[in-house]
């Protein structure tokens, strides 16, 4: 597990697809604010799975932070655990 400001991930490296949930509580915000910060956090992991090592499975729990970030903060923080965790190609 590797932690964030905005976000926790819990990585499992095994089998050959990659995998990922965004998981929110209540304690982001109400619908509407947790629906658009795993929205973000989902475009943010869509824009990186290309440099993601193959038969990584993971789940980034959010954190009330993640209700503000941008695009670009969410993007930085999934790239940064992401490179924490070793689920990253070198290329």
């Amino acid at each position: 597990m590797r932690r964030d400001r905005l976000a926790r991930l819990h990585l499992l490296m095994e089998g050959e697809g990659k995998q990922f949930v965004v998981v929110t509580s209540r304690r982001v915000g109400n619908a509407v604010k947790r629906n658009r910060a795993r929205r973000i956090f989902g475009e943010a992991i869509r824009l990186l799975m290309t440099d993601i090592k193959p038969g990584t499975r993971g789940a980034f729990v959010l954190r009330p932070e993640a209700a503000t970030a941008s695009l670009a903060q969410a993007r930085a923080c999934v790239q940064e655990l992401l490179a924490a965790c070793e689920a990253l190609d070198a290329d």
